[in-house]
């Protein structure tokens, strides 16, 4: 009775009629587009994900993160934003997003940066007129004088095209009463002509959203709306963006062949023309019954056409596994398919992906194996979902989520979410190192279902005229409180090499945890020596071992070896062991290896200050470790003075970035040794007390004469 009919699925008879008709007619001639991926070279990239006509709460988004003014003109220089679609459907302001859309692709092009707007499957449907999330002030919003008018002649229109086809149907004529017409203008309200016809192939929100990407790929991330099913891993950007592409121009090339045939009007929703299809291929199939005969040739030129429409399903832009739909990324769970997502990535030879479409009902912006997957939706359209405005910035290898107000870094994690982790995880399991002089013991850790593993010292001995060597120690200390010292005292200088570390009681016995480094390729650097593997990179190599020998004076590191320095896949060194570091020594220790000194590190040194150290520092050590840590950093400035006067700052000085492969903070560089748990929580998890219990036994009294 009306083009908005409520849509139903053709039966399979329909469906089988219609195979049996293509058989005559000739096939669908392929088509291609290619829609290049922008590289942002390593720009700053900010992702939006769905807006649905949330004006107010997209720009106030638009705002905390910089790039646009108060008078919503962009102020984002070179950035790009990418809006991962969904700016449709549920919101009042649909067409006021998409002006500001299409505006800030204009200006952020003017001042270097770029806008990447991206389809949804919203955006999806509009297109193709399946219009069941519209908001009524949608179709007001485009409203006109000559709105009545425009609706009283789409009325006319689509009652000559109802008896057009009544006649070519073999139906009786249909009836216009006022009823028929007062039902036809609650689902043409006024406003609706002319979206239809903006949102058409030949309208400016239509023109704009078919040049738009479904996929695209920026600095080894992949951007889209859903999420990507294997079946489409192997795949390239292109191709994805393609497939979506082409169901557009054959959507659009299939409604005209319709309009031109007076099965529907231009005006037309989706339900209409499954409607007409449904109709037109059931006549079909009783005259061919009846007669034995194909259909005339105009008719059979439509079969193809009734066909497609009639498994509207099965399109690429409305299928619930395709690439505007498909929400495995989102709810798939993780232990079960970490292997498939590391393979989507390997596949696609990206790192990340990002996307929207499932939203987060606690409005916060999630990341799901291991970094790999970003879930930006936190429902900005908070009157329908009671969430709030989000994005998503990815800058120098950081994704921070940013809210109205707040900000949280989600990947790498920072050195403050791993400490968190190690000071809160549940203890899974204890096992003594037997190889370990100071009885250190290895610790499986859980929370949240990511596990990882840490180091437990518990040792703190202290001893009085103790001799070491040729050192003679008024006070000897060989204590766990060394090791987080160390931890801060390092972090404190901007170094990014000794793993994290917390004070922690575990088992009623108070300690260091550290985080246990298990990252690909690394193993000591006594095992490096003996394979006889050499650095490609000498000179940074050896800029890491000038840190290193500076580091051990200032906190009088009395027992770095070959086998307490790791060597990680990348080729950074990482300093371990410091229990009998911190003596009350003011001395400098091995000031022969004090070659050289990178100005990061000169320049923190020259800003360490007795104050900030009893802060930082006092919670582990006794006032007279700290004054000495002051005293050596006194005689390590004055020696390298000493050596600038004699060699010149060219041959003292030099620049290296102690960070980690993604840069940043320390704790991007251990990221690999959180891991997800391969087994279920429930099939793993023992109580604090079990593992207390099944643990190694108590430390003896003295490790001193065994170390």
């Amino acid at each position: 009775m009306t083009d908005n009919a409520t849509m139903t699925t053709p039966g399979p008879r329909r469906a089988t009629m219609c195979a049996l008709l293509l058989l005559a007619v000739f096939a669908w001639p392929p088509s291609a587009t290619s829609q290049d991926a922008n590289q942002p070279d390593d720009r700053r990239i900010v992702a939006i994900a769905d807006i649905h006509g949330a004006l107010e709460s997209f720009t106030s988004i638009l705002r905390e993160v910089g790039l646009v003014d108060d008078d919503l003109h962009w102020s984002g220089g070179d950035t790009i934003l990418v809006q991962t679609g969904d700016f449709t459907d549920r919101g009042p302001e649909v067409r006021a997003c998409m002006d500001l859309l299409m505006r800030l692709q204009q200006e952020a092009r003017a001042h270097g940066g770029e806008v990447v707007v991206m389809l949804g499957n919203h955006e999806g449907m509009n297109l193709v007129g399946l219009l069941r999330d519209n908001n009524p002030a949608d179709a007001a919003g485009f409203i006109d004088d000559d709105s009545e008018d425009r609706r009283d002649q789409a009325y006319e229109e689509w009652t000559r095209m109802r008896r057009q086809r009544a006649a070519s149907l073999d139906q009786p004529q249909p009836r216009f009463d006022r009823d028929v017409r007062r039902v036809w203008e609650e689902s043409h309200p006024l406003g609706y002509v002319e979206r239809m016809q903006a949102f058409g192939p030949n309208g400016r929100y239509g023109r704009w959203l078919r040049s738009l990407a479904t996929v695209a790929e920026l600095d080894g991330i992949l951007f889209m709306h859903a999420g990507l099913n294997p079946v489409y891993a192997a795949k390239s950007v292109e191709e994805m963006n393609e497939l979506v592409a082409s169901d557009l121009r054959r959507f659009d090339e299939a409604k005209a062949e319709m309009v031109d045939a007076g099965l529907i009007t231009e005006h037309a929703d989706l339900g209409g023309m499954v409607k007409a299809a449904d109709e037109k291929a059931s006549r079909l199939m009783a005259i061919l019954e009846e007669t034995g005969e194909p259909p005339g040739a105009d008719d059979r030129r439509l079969v193809p056409t009734l066909d497609w429409v009639l498994k509207y399903q099965s399109w690429e832009m409305l299928s619930s596994e395709g690439l505007l739909w498909f929400r495995g990324l989102a709810l798939w769970p993780e232990d079960e398919h970490d292997a498939d997502v590391r393979e989507l990535l390997d596949l696609q030879e990206i790192e990340h992906i990002v996307v929207g479409h499932t939203v987060q009902l606690d409005g916060i912006v999630k990341t799901r194996f291991d970094g790999a997957v970003f879930l930006a939706d936190t429902g900005m359209l908070t009157n329908f979902y009671n969430g709030r405005p989000s994005a998503l910035e990815i800058e120098d290898g950081r994704f921070t989520a940013v809210y109205v107000g707040e900000r949280r870094q989600l990947y790498p994690p920072t050195d403050d979410d791993v400490l968190e982790f190690l000071r809160t995880a549940d203890v899974v399991s204890i096992e003594d190192l037997g190889s370990s002089k100071s009885g250190a013991r290895r610790v499986e850790l859980e929370k949240d279902g990511v596990r990882a593993r840490g180091i437990f010292h518990v040792i703190d001995f202290t001893r009085e005229r103790v001799q070491i060597g040729e050192r003679f120690h008024a006070i000897f200390r060989d204590s766990w409180r060394g090791q987080v010292a160390a931890y801060w005292m390092a972090r404190e200088l901007g170094l990014t090499n000794v793993p994290p570390t917390v004070q922690r009681t575990i088992c009623d016995e108070q300690g260091s945890l550290q985080l246990w480094l298990e990252n690909d390729g690394i193993r000591t650097n006594a095992d490096r020596v003996q394979e006889r593997d050499f650095p490609p990179d000498i000179e940074g190599w050896l800029g890491q071992e000038w840190v290193m020998n500076v580091f051990d004076a200032l906190v009088f590191n009395d027992d770095r070896n070959p086998g307490n320095v790791l060597v990680d896949g990348d080729w950074k060194l990482w300093m371990i062991d410091h229990t009998r570091a911190f003596q009350s020594d003011s001395s400098i220790r091995n000031p022969e290896k004090l070659w050289r000194i990178d100005r990061h590190l000169w320049t923190a040194l020259h800003e360490l200050t007795a104050q900030r150290l009893a802060t930082l520092l006092g919670p582990y050590l006794e006032r007279s470790q700290i004054n000495a840590v002051m005293a050596r950093r006194d005689a390590i400035v004055e020696h390298f003075r000493r050596r600038i006067e004699e060699s010149g700052e060219e041959n003292v000085f030099y620049d290296l970035v102690l960070r980690p492969t993604n840069g940043g903070t320390l704790a991007e560089g251990v990221v690999g040794e959180v891991k997800r748990a391969t087994c279920r929580r429930n099939q793993t998890h023992h109580t604090f007390t079990t593992a207390c219990s099944q643990g190694a036994a108590r430390l003896p009294g003295s490790f001193l004469a065994a170390r």
